[in-house]
């Protein structure tokens, strides 16, 4: 009997070994996953307009120079996407947001609205989104 019980010692802490490397990988996907999303908890909101409401025909924006035409139902879909300069999830958004847009460019607009009251991380961020063809608003 004593062969027996030394097989399944063995066998025993081969899977205790193999356990701690699969519990170890899925340690690393769930960090990877917490990168990806980061703080989208905070991002959540159950404000806001009501689906299918109007916007008015024009949107005057303060700082900067012309207006640009925001009304719904229009000949092409928009897509508004609120940022801040100072979050760092919207700066990595805006990055993944580049390649979108020119993916789409003919069916739909992609518009960035920020309203910061710091005037040099407007200008960088809009730097950055002029780079990459988008609007910023």
């Amino acid at each position: 009997m004593e062969g027996i019980w030394l097989v399944s010692y063995i066998v025993l802490w081969i899977a205790v070994a193999v356990l701690a490397v699969l519990c170890l990988s899925l340690l690393r996907l769930v960090g990877q996953l917490h990168e990806r999303i980061g703080p989208a908890g905070a991002m959540v909101i159950d404000q806001g307009p009501e689906i299918g409401s109007r916007l008015p025909a024009l949107l005057e924006v303060g700082r900067l120079r012309g207006k640009f035409p925001l009304e719904f139902p229009g000949d092409r879909d928009r897509l508004l996407i609120f940022v801040s300069p100072n979050c760092e999830a919207c700066v990595r958004l805006m990055k993944s947001l580049i390649p979108f847009s020119r993916r789409y460019r003919g069916e739909l607009d992609v518009l960035l609205v920020s309203h910061s009251s710091d005037p040099d991380g407007n200008e960088r961020f809009a730097a950055d989104a002029r780079r990459g063809d988008l609007p910023y608003l």
